[in-house]
């Protein structure tokens, strides 16, 4: 086991009896609280830099899969409520990712007016989800490849 070397660092009375009352309340050492205070803000630092090394096609995957649950959910559980966060859910992938969801939002919308809804509805909902997912894979694809092109162009 190695030895631990310790130092001292100044803090102003406010931020220690804050260091203390944390301590105590987790039965933990001050110096473990400073470090998870400080480990922490170091990764919320890096996280912009963690998520633009996503690759395009996680991102695609995420928003394909969290558009497919709200849709889906709405469909299972018909409310107002559920209907509104999923326009919400829907219009707001739209826009971060540059797609249309006029097709979508208008299916949707059909499907929330018509009074007895059979399985030709929900078809017509989940067709127009597909054609969307469709649209968000060409569109990162062509993201992806002007990508390429320009890292070639800045290489050569």
């Amino acid at each position: 086991m190695t030895k631990i070397e310790w130092k001292h660092i100044k803090v102003p009375d406010f931020v220690h009896e804050k260091l203390k009352q944390m301590s105590a309340r987790e039965k933990r050492a001050i110096w473990q609280v400073v470090y998870d205070s400080f480990t922490y803000y170091e990764m919320m630092k890096k996280r912009p830099l963690l998520k633009s090394a996503l690759p395009t096609l996680d991102k695609a995957s995420w928003y394909i899969a969290k558009l497919s649950q709200a849709v889906t959910w709405y469909i299972v559980t018909q409310s107002d409520e559920n209907y509104q966060l999923t326009v919400k859910t829907v219009s707001d992938i739209g826009s971060r990712l540059g797609v249309r969801m006029d097709t979508l939002l208008g299916a949707l919308e059909i499907y929330r007016n018509t009074r007895r809804k059979t399985s030709k509805h929900r078809a017509m909902v989940l067709k127009a989800l597909k054609e969307t997912v469709a649209s968000i894979i060409l569109r990162i694809s062509e993201e992806e490849k002007k990508e390429e092109s320009s890292e070639k162009t800045s290489a050569g």
